[in-house]
């Protein structure tokens, strides 16, 4: 789990150190009071890159490749 902080902005989280931000979810809205700091968790494998869904700029630092039998094919990388 990756964890950054962030506050909330106008119904929208803004990552600490950064010009990202990303959408509030509903259900969070009663909790999530303009101004109040809080830690976002964000799983890699709930990650996605192919355009769908809130887009978070980022930079890899560290990978490592693992799947389980639940992942999909990892793709063949050459070169």
């Amino acid at each position: 789990m990756n964890l950054l902080k962030a506050t909330v902005r106008d119904g929208r989280l803004a990552i600490a150190g950064s010009d990202a931000s990303l959408p509030l979810l509903a259900r969070f809205a009663e909790a999530a009071v303009n101004g109040r700091e809080l830690v976002l968790g964000i799983r890699p494998e709930a990650l996605r890159t192919d355009g769908a869904g809130p887009s978070l700029k980022a930079t890899l630092e560290v990978a490592e490749l693992a799947q389980n039998s639940s992942s999909p094919p990892l793709p063949e990388i050459s070169g």
